[in-house]
């Protein structure tokens, strides 16, 4: 047995490491609860903040290359039908690698279907959003620009609340 193993086997199971552990985690959690807190509560709401402006931008200019334009409308269609297909084989190729290593014998073909199944639903719920903003275009891009506006005024908001001693 090697000496990390060792140590491994001691640590796991001497009586006391639970108590001591946790007392140690308890001891550095009181030792840094001001920083812990500050992170706790920025940082999420800046990366919600940031995220939603990306997809709203993201958004946003799907729609404005989509409107009024026929031929990338199909084109954008046509690739969401191959990326159908291309994702849903990656991943029955990579859950087929390990349903062979471990069961060793070939996966059912639900499998199959299962993942082309998903991936078209997931497609589909996607190209429904984006043809039914298309509809009404002038009202989604207002409020897809509000929501814009809303979370780079909030990032703005959090960024001015912290204080130079607090980062």
């Amino acid at each position: 047995m090697s000496h990390l193993a060792a140590v491994h086997k001691w640590l796991v199971e001497h009586p006391i490491t639970l108590t001591v552990g946790v007392t140690l985690i308890n001891f550095l959690l009181s030792m840094y609860l001001k920083e812990f807190r500050q992170l706790l509560h920025f940082w999420p709401r800046k990366a919600f903040h940031a995220n939603d402006r990306i997809l709203s931008g993201r958004r946003l200019q799907t729609l404005e290359r989509l409107h009024n334009n026929t031929y990338g409308l199909v084109i954008w269609l046509a690739y969401g039908a191959v990326d159908i297909l291309i994702s849903s084989v990656i991943w029955y190729l990579v859950i087929a690698g390990g349903w062979l290593v471990f069961t060793k014998s070939p996966p059912p073909f639900l499998l199959w279907t299962l993942f082309f199944m998903s991936g078209a639903v997931g497609k589909a719920f996607q190209v429904r959003l984006v043809l039914k903003e298309l509809i009404d275009y002038e009202k989604s891009v207002a409020e897809i620009k509000a929501s814009m506006a809303y979370h780079e005024g909030a990032e703005k908001k959090l960024a001015a609340a912290r204080t130079p001693s607090d980062q």
